[in-house]
Order: C-alpha cells, then sequence, then structure tokens
C-alpha cells in the first residue's frame, strides 16, 4: 500500500479521535529486516509516522522471560524510557502481566539488533572498564554513568555489563543515592541493607 492511500485514510480517523478525545490504537508486526525500529513496522512507513506515539514490544536478549515495551517515537513528551513486563500464572491458572515498578533504559533499536560482533565487543569493553572503575570503589550510579559516557561507553551498555559482571545497586539510606558496587568489593549484609534497582530514571 502506498504511503499516500494510508495517509489519506488515517486523516478521518484522526479527525474522529480528536473530535470525540479518544485514542487509537493500532497494532501490527516487525519485519525481519534491519534498521531503525520506526521502520520494521510492516506495511507502510505512514502508519508510524502519522502516529504520534510507537512503541515496540520485544524480548529482553539478556532475560527470556521479560518482555521489553520501548519507545520507538515519541512526541507526546521528553521521556524516552520504557517499561518491562513478564507473563506470570495465577493460582487459578490465568495468565496475567507482571509489570516492573522502575521505566527501562534501553535503546529500542540496540533492543533489535542481532547480538553482533561489534555488539558484544562494545559490551566486553564496557564490561572492562567497568570492572577497572569499581573495584575498590563503590562509586554513585549518576556519576559512574556519567563517567562511562565520557569514555565513549552507551548509558544501556554500561548498564548490560553491569548486569554482566553482577555489579550490584545499593541504596546508601533512606535519603541517599545508589552506589554500584564491584562483586568484590559487596558489604557484608545486614537487615538495615536496602538493596534494589535504580531505575535510572533520575539519571
Amino acid at each position: 500500500m502506498q504511503n499516500a492511500d494510508v495517509r489519506s485514510l488515517l486523516s478521518p480517523l484522526a479527525e474522529l479521535a480528536e473530535k470525540y478525545d479518544v485514542a487509537v490504537v493500532l497494532i501490527t508486526h516487525l519485519n525481519k529486516g534491519a534498521g531503525a525500529a520506526i521502520y520494521r513496522s510492516i506495511g507502510s512507513i505512514a502508519f508510524a509516522a502519522a502516529a504520534r506515539s510507537s512503541w515496540v514490544v520485544t524480548k529482553d536478549r539478556d532475560d527470556s522471560t521479560r518482555r521489553l515495551v520501548l519507545p520507538a517515537k515519541n512526541n507526546l513528551g521528553d521521556d524516552q524510557s520504557g517499561l518491562a513486563y513478564r507473563v506470570e500464572t495465577a493460582e487459578n491458572e490465568a495468565p496475567f502481566l507482571l509489570w516492573e515498578p522502575d521505566p527501562v533504559d534501553v535503546d529500542v533499536n540496540e533492543a533489535l539488533s542481532n547480538e553482533s560482533d561489534e555488539y558484544r565487543t562494545e559490551r566486553q569493553e564496557a564490561a572492562e572498564w567497568l570492572d577497572t572503575e569499581l573495584w575498590g570503589n563503590p562509586t554513585p550510579a549518576d556519576k559512574i554513568l556519567r563517567r562511562a559516557e565520557a569514555a565513549g561507553h552507551s548509558r544501556s551498555t554500561v548498564r548490560r555489563a553491569k548486569k554482566q559482571l553482577g555489579v550490584e545497586s545499593k541504596k546508601c539510606g533512606f535519603t541517599g543515592g545508589w552506589l554500584w558496587y564491584h562483586p568484590a568489593d559487596l558489604p557484608v549484609k545486614s537487615e538495615d541493607d536496602h538493596e534494589g534497582n535504580e531505575g535510572d530514571h533520575s539519571l
């Protein structure tokens, strides 16, 4: 279908949605090709071009039970973070979605790309850098991510390297920030420890 034909069909639909103040959700599949996520929808690019917001659902490459919901396009605001969920089974054996509370900061194009030699090399280099930076030196999350960017590593790659190395995030009290700890430097756990995932939404 030609882009002009699709746009001519979508324009009346957009006017109808605006008139009645409703949202219209269109669902499609991704093609098997490569390239930017915005161009991967099956059919005409006009579908994604006409939408104010376009989201991709894909598997987490590091966890086959986890699904990522990532923005390919967002004209509604500046927030570019995504979401994550798992399909769980209730006691009555009915499936349900268990959403994670923290936002996900993963680049949609990276999430859709194949794990190429180049990608593995980038993550391994980031892991080696992170290993050196954190050994014997627990560091605030925002500080280590700024250092990573200055060293030429993307935040998303460093976070994957963090998981690969087994680096843990620990809260500094109730009002402090998050510290990243090298596995060799993890403090002895106590009842007062506050562990978790800093979410990265404030970084």
